[in-house]
């Protein structure tokens, strides 16, 4: 299924869910740099999508 990303000027955030995107499209647009904006991601993905929360699940970040 295809995804759209929260781009922005500056910078491009996507994740499984919208939501989540916006999330760290926000700390981006807030100050935040990419580990704050992944680590946030990573957050509200675990309370929006549980299934992807989780020792060895999906969270990664291309820094």
């Amino acid at each position: 299924m295809f995804r759209v990303p929260f781009i922005t000027p500056y910078e491009v955030v996507v994740s499984e869910h919208p939501l989540v995107s916006l999330v760290g499209t926000k700390v981006l647009n807030s100050g935040g740099n990419a580990v704050d904006a992944a680590v946030a991601t990573s957050f509200a993905l675990s309370v929006l999508q549980p299934r992807l929360s989780g020792l060895g699940d999906d969270f990664f970040a291309f820094i």
